[in-house]
């Protein structure tokens, strides 16, 4: 009799281990991580920046490192794009699907816009003595599976014509370098 139970025992701790083992590779393989967000590029078209107005249209081209086994698409996310703590624009790349296990670069539209004057001269004072302004892209990111913080600062250089801060007639498009992370 003491023979069944230690082979009943050695059976059910046998049965454990493996239900724990399974336990364990289900987290490591669908507990969703933190996929690692960089900004790369941007590119901006129609600049214009005078004392009293900014406005531009720019396509941040940001980095995205995904380390989950599975695809994660984004279902809100609204970020704000702050200058000085005033927020200036915003982006909301709705839709955008992230490829499971897959470094990729994706191109997300950002809408600057300030008609205060203070915030638009101090912008125009970093252009004209800086060549250029940093932005900071900040707030909170919903996925489908997963929630975190965004905050990412982007200096925007080389993209400003320091003898003349507003842009002579017609669509410019240049790049914007980035210069901070």
């Amino acid at each position: 009799m003491l023979c069944c139970v230690k082979g009943m025992v050695r059976w059910i701790l046998l049965v454990v281990v493996v239900i724990l083992a399974g336990l364990g590779a289900c987290v490591y393989f669908f507990i969703p991580r933190e996929p690692t967000i960089s900004v790369v590029d941007a590119t901006y078209q129609n600049p214009t920046i005078t004392q009293n107005l900014v406005a531009m249209d720019l396509n941040s081209i940001i980095s995205i490192d995904n380390p989950n086994y599975l695809a994660i698409k984004v279902e809100s996310m609204r970020l704000a794009v702050s200058y000085r703590s005033v927020e200036v624009g915003t982006v909301s790349p709705d839709g955008l699907v992230m490829a499971a296990r897959d470094k990729a670069n994706h191109i997300i539209p950002v809408k600057l816009y300030t008609n205060d004057t203070s915030i638009a001269r101090q912008m125009y004072d970093d252009a004209r003595s800086n060549g250029g302004f940093t932005v900071r892209i900040s707030g909170p990111a919903k996925l489908k599976v997963l929630s975190f913080d965004f905050d990412k600062d982007i200096t925007f250089t080389q993209f400003i014509d320091t003898t003349s801060v507003v842009p002579k007639e017609g669509t410019t498009t240049r790049t914007a370098r980035r210069v901070a992370a």
